[in-house]
């Protein structure tokens, strides 16, 4: 049954065009902070220091529900987890496979996690350092999950960066996406970055390498406290530099209900998944901004494209919606 889920999800995503949110940049500059400003920092050189603050949980598939729990270790061979430590960074253990089905693309199993457990957060700012490997798909960070060891797309929301240098936004059905921005300039895939996130709200902000924030709306639905996560569907990811610190509620009440509107129609880049990567000039028809960033051409899904994708998802039946829930 789960050879059959991944067929369909491939399937699915290869003739789907999916909508990106709209997310607004405001420019400002935006220095790091001290360690200081954060509550708490973990700097992944103390083993016992993080298995007192992290849970390690490990999903054979996204379908299983919840996780194997596991300890984090210093051992790259170890059969007994999924995470070692080495050089102040947090290694993910390679057991990511290909997937007969999907050709030249990996599969959408295999899921190791590393859930904060200090405390639960409704509103907060993070910032981390990460490192995509070379096979699978990408580091992700999770917030407002409501249990432990599940996944995002089940329970919670991600953020992360495609391969091409997309920032995408994707999560439970109170979130559902993906939401994508336009291209990061000059992103370099397979080496260090840094991610900020601002959780506050009805909003998230991502910044990656102290760049401008990008600011995507989140239905009201969503707003509940949770746990964060580090989360790799990827063989060879890498975190490092963990901080985290709690905001007050924002001094507006009127939270509104809303979801995030959809942007320009593209071809769907997360149909490559962890295979061949399209180049940026194929993706989108883009023309330079004001300031030298491309940015998608104006657009928007109109009614007749997103009838026809309507019809054809619906032909797909239950393969809708497990790629609309899970990737």
């Amino acid at each position: 049954m789960k050879k059959i889920y991944l067929a369909i999800f491939s399937l699915v995503l290869a003739i789907t065009a999916v909508c990106g949110s709209v997310a607004t940049a405001d420019g400002v500059a935006n220095p790091a902070k001290d360690d200081n400003y954060y509550n708490y920092v973990q700097k992944f050189d103390d083993v016992n220091a993080i298995n007192n603050a992290f849970h390690a949980y490990y999903l054979k598939n996204e379908l299983q529900g919840t996780g194997v729990l596991e300890k984090v270790g210093t051992d790259p061979n170890a059969q007994d987890t999924h995470w070692y430590i080495k050089d102040n960074t947090a290694i993910r253990i390679n057991n990511v496979e290909y997937s007969n089905l999907m050709g030249d693309a990996y599969e959408t199993n295999r899921i190791a996690m590393l859930t904060y457990v200090r405390d639960a957060y409704l509103n907060f700012e993070l910032s981390v350092d990460y490192k995509r490997g070379s096979a699978g798909f990408w580091p992700v960070i999770a917030f407002r999950q409501e249990g432990e060891g599940k996944y995002y797309l089940d329970d919670g929301a991600g953020v992360f960066v495609q391969q091409n240098g997309k920032i995408t936004l994707w999560g439970d059905p109170d979130v559902s996406g993906p939401y994508e921005t336009h291209m990061i300039n000059n992103y370099k895939d397979q080496t260090w970055h840094n991610m900020q996130v601002i959780v506050l709200g009805n909003s998230v902000q991502i910044s990656i390498d102290y760049s401008e924030w990008y600011t995507y709306p989140l239905n009201e639905s969503f707003y509940n406290a949770g746990y964060v996560s580090l989360v790799s569907v990827n063989n060879q990811t890498e975190f490092r530099n963990f901080r985290i610190k709690a905001l007050a509620e924002p001094e507006d009440e009127a939270l509104g209900t809303y979801m995030p509107k959809p942007e320009a129609d593209s071809e769907d880049s997360l149909s490559n998944l962890a295979g061949a990567v399209k180049p940026a000039e194929d993706l989108f028809e883009r023309t330079p901004s004001e300031n030298g960033s491309d940015k998608p051409a104006a657009g928007g899904c109109g009614s007749a494209v997103m009838g026809s994708v309507s019809l054809l998802l619906g032909a797909l039946g239950v393969g809708f919606v497990f790629a609309k829930r899970r990737g």
